[in-house]
């Protein structure tokens, strides 16, 4: 298995067995926040969860799953009220590396890279009770 998290990995196969599209979250980047070095290690480590999915379930499977960067970067108890300037920093360097692992299975296709927040998970949960 590529994926070291074992229970991330069952998780991702519970959902993909349910017929639902995977949505990975990249949180729990520490302060310091402007730090170049923990930058680039936190954008190492979703690098290498990117990596490991695109080896366990194949770019074609991945390149529609949802990927966030953060939850909430600017709420203070959950990602330190970080300014938006700041947190542009973080999501374009992971943005970047996934969109380089996903692209050459998009066909065609706009990356999914975002980043959750309340009202996102509201309208998600409406929509699929909607169609339910």
């Amino acid at each position: 298995m590529c994926i070291r998290d074992r229970n991330f990995a069952a998780q991702i196969r519970a959902i993909l067995e349910a017929g639902a599209v995977p949505m990975v979250t990249f949180a729990k980047f520490h302060p310091p926040h402007d730090d170049p070095r923990a930058l680039r290690a936190f954008a190492e480590r979703c690098e290498e969860v990117a990596w490991g999915c695109l080896e366990e379930w194949g770019g074609a499977a991945c390149s529609g799953w949802l990927w966030c960067i953060w939850n909430e970067p600017n709420n203070y108890q959950v990602g330190g009220a970080l300014a938006f300037e700041r947190y542009r920093v973080i999501y374009e360097e992971v943005a970047e590396r996934l969109y380089r692992l996903l692209s050459p299975d998009l066909d065609g296709r706009k990356v999914r890279i975002g980043v959750l927040t309340s009202a996102a998970v509201l309208a998600n949960v409406l929509v699929k009770i909607r169609k339910a």
